[in-house]
């Protein structure tokens, strides 16, 4: 049975530009290991001078947003993901 290896696009664009140009990372290489670490639930990921950070996968969301500059986890959230996950 023929084994399926993942991939992960990441963006090196700035959020809401177009036409965005990204790149894919390959399972098993060190890039995709480092991607898939910081990559956080319903995010898409974007890669800036070295940096990894997540930005909401979906337009029109209601604030409040946090900013999380620091840590596993960099980007731009939507309050209601830690709503959901402190139940």
């Amino acid at each position: 049975m023929p084994t399926t290896l993942l991939t992960l696009d990441v963006s090196l664009t700035p959020y809401m530009m177009q036409p965005g140009e990204y790149i894919t990372l390959d399972e098993g290489s060190t890039r995709f290991d480092e991607a898939a670490s910081a990559m956080a639930d319903e995010c898409d990921l974007f890669h800036y001078q070295g940096t990894l950070y997540n930005m909401p996968a979906r337009y029109g969301l209601q604030p409040p947003f946090y900013c999380v500059t620091r840590g596993r986890y960099i980007g731009v959230f939507p309050s209601y993901i830690w709503s959901v996950s402190s139940h």
